[in-house]
């Protein structure tokens, strides 16, 4: 029996921090099923993911109105172990 390969990945996201908003990540698998958020306010998200599958990264910016700021952002991923 093959044993699954996994490794932690550090997602980070750089950008405009509004009072009245901030940006979310979430991780979701190759079924489109949710598998972790990043906290309020957090720009990070700390993962364990398999080899050999998909994931999908989305980034969402909560707390904004139509017509309202743009964010300029940065994502960034580190395998850490």
């Amino acid at each position: 029996m093959a044993e699954n390969k996994s490794s932690e990945v550090h997602f980070t996201i750089q950008g405009h921090r509004y009072p009245d908003s901030w940006l979310e990540l979430t991780l979701f698998d190759s079924n489109g099923q949710s598998i972790k958020s990043s906290k309020n306010g957090q720009y990070f998200l700390n993962a364990t993911l398999e080899q050999g599958k998909d994931y999908y990264l989305a980034v969402n910016a909560l707390g904004l109105q139509f017509g309202g700021k743009m964010f300029d952002y940065k994502l960034s991923s580190e395998a850490v172990r």
